[in-house]
């Protein structure tokens, strides 16, 4: 690619940093600028490459395993060594979007790594989401560095664009809730006897939290899905579904919906990342949505 920004004297060469909860690997997408941090989750001591975990086989282990599986994130030395291989080939700007600081100790190695490195600018960006609203979000901003925009008119992009992501997860059952600590076992117990299956929001905040608790998953599902339509009734978006092991019945919900709301111009389909679908167990699944 030939690099557009060059005004006067002035030569920008910008490149993007992400991790693998953007779940890019579930789409068709690569580019020479941009680079992905494979994050490893560690169940029962056994690591796993996120980008390569097979999902029937993730949510079984998930399921047998006594406690919730740890994400393991990348040291401050893989992340530099990233930076400075960017920097041989003459990049003078990284974009870098990493998972909710919330939700992982990520940003923290980043930014460390960031301060190590000179003569190339380091924009450190906490995205408050993952999953593939945070992988669409690195293509959005890729088609803007091949147009040719600069790197101020970029961040701004990209600002516009998280201050209008939303994410509501359903959650089947409690028990990872309580293996995470995010519940009371005695919450939970009761919980699982009268199948209470809430609703969560990743919240413009970046943390998880329960918004809303319904007896028996039809009722859940049909209030997850009021909650969208009546969110983004007559609004311009772009909608996002997440799977984990339910990819076919996510499939139905995704023509379900659009054949519902008008005002969704676009869809995608993707897995929920691992570290919030470690939280959720298997059965959730996530509605997402972009305003234009």
């Amino acid at each position: 690619m030939v690099d557009k920004r060059k005004l006067g004297e002035a030569y920008e060469k910008i490149g993007i940093i992400t991790d693998s909860t953007a779940c890019l690997n579930f789409v068709d997408f690569h580019h020479e600028s941009v680079r992905v941090i494979d994050f490893v989750v560690v169940i029962d001591g056994v690591p796993h490459k996120i980008s390569t975990l097979d999902s029937k086989e993730f949510y079984k282990d998930m399921d047998d395993c006594s406690a919730l599986p740890t994400t393991a994130i990348a040291s401050v030395q893989d992340v530099l060594d990233i930076f400075n291989d960017f920097k041989r080939f003459g990049y003078t700007d990284i974009i870098v979007m990493t998972v909710s600081s919330k939700l992982s100790g990520s940003l923290n190695n980043i930014t460390c790594a960031a301060q190590d490195v000179e003569d190339m600018n380091i924009h450190v960006i906490d995205s408050l989401t993952t999953a593939f609203i945070l992988g669409d979000v690195v293509i959005e901003a890729s088609k803007l560095i091949d147009e040719g925009q600069d790197i101020d008119k970029i961040l701004t992009e990209i600002q516009r664009m998280y201050d209008n992501d939303n994410i509501l997860i359903y959650v089947d059952t409690l028990k990872n809730l309580v293996k995470g600590g995010r519940m009371s076992g005695a919450i939970g117990m009761v919980g699982e006897v009268f199948k209470i299956k809430p609703i969560l929001e990743l919240g413009h905040d970046g943390t998880v939290k329960p918004i809303a608790k319904n007896r028996t998953a039809k009722k859940s599902i049909k209030a997850i899905k009021e909650m969208y339509l009546q969110a983004t009734e007559g609004k311009e978006h772009k909608l996002y579904l997440f799977y984990t092991d339910n990819k076919e019945e996510i499939l139905k919900l995704e023509e379900e919906l659009l054949s519902n709301n008008s005002s969704a111009v676009d869809s995608s389909i993707t897995g929920l990342s691992p570290v919030v679908s470690t939280h959720t167990g298997a059965g959730a699944f996530g509605i997402g949505w972009r305003f234009k």
